[in-house]
């Protein structure tokens, strides 16, 4: 998979940044892309850089011999530019890992990377939920209850005790490639591109808002905290539907 095209935008942030179009392959018969900044355009153009995976793409490249090769990734070689080391591990905060822009690249340690996903911060013991969270492969509990939606409110209150938790459910971009990349083509801004993520997630969906704590963000946009159901298990239900709301 070669460079097709090198497309540069400004986003309204003023950053410009560059869309890396790739030649199509069997794996990506479509083509495929990924983003860098501006300033990172000879980096691009080193080498013959490629989409590794389809589940989750990272850019990579091989260099050297049948018998040497070596993969590298282009956010730890865009790291080692600018750091003059390799870090541990680099978190791309929006989850979408052929996003190499700068601000969506976080120097963390391996344990703290582990900490970047989202979860339903609960698990099911003889139907109670157990709010918890793993720090160093252990478990930090809160307290029992017979309802899913006070589990995720726990749950969230033992993230925000320990800094190193980072994920960000107003960043998150895994299904929202479309949203980003009219943020990173100068379409709309990051503020618009998280109310048109919040409203496709969690405007008609209260375990968002509860896991999250989104009250404030609803109130402060005018979005009316959507309605919810109990169940006899105690989970979170739609209203109408009675589907159960967790998406994880």
């Amino acid at each position: 998979m070669a460079v097709l095209k090198i497309e540069r935008y400004r986003q309204k942030n003023g950053e410009d940044v560059l869309k890396v179009l790739l030649k199509p392959t069997q794996r990506f018969p479509e083509g495929a892309y990924f983003y860098a900044d501006a300033i990172d355009e000879e980096l691009v153009r080193r080498f013959t850089w490629y989409l590794q995976n389809q589940r989750k793409p990272y850019v990579v490249v091989v260099i050297g011999s049948s018998y040497n090769k070596q993969m590298k990734q282009f956010h730890q070689e865009k790291a080692n530019n600018i750091l003059d080391e390799y870090p541990d591990c680099i978190n791309h905060i929006n989850e979408v890992e052929f996003d190499n822009v700068n601000y969506n690249l976080d120097k963390v340690s391996q344990q703290q990377n582990l900490w970047c996903k989202p979860s339903r911060g609960y698990a099911i013991d003889r139907k109670n939920f157990r709010p918890y969270i793993g720090i160093n492969s252990q478990q930090i509990c809160a307290n029992c209850t017979r309802i899913e939606v006070g589990a995720i409110q726990s749950a969230y209150q033992l993230e925000l005790q320990y800094e190193n938790y980072r994920y960000d459910f107003l960043g998150d971009r895994r299904k929202d490639l479309d949203l980003l990349d009219m943020e990173r083509t100068g379409q709309i801004s990051e503020d618009e591109a998280i109310y048109l993520h919040v409203l496709r997630y969690a405007a008609n969906n209260a375990w968002y808002v509860y896991r999250y704590d989104l009250f404030d963000y609803f109130n402060e946009n005018h979005i009316p905290i959507p309605a919810f159901s109990i169940d006899s298990d105690g989970f979170m239900t739609h209203p109408v539907t009675g589907q159960r709301l967790c998406p994880l």
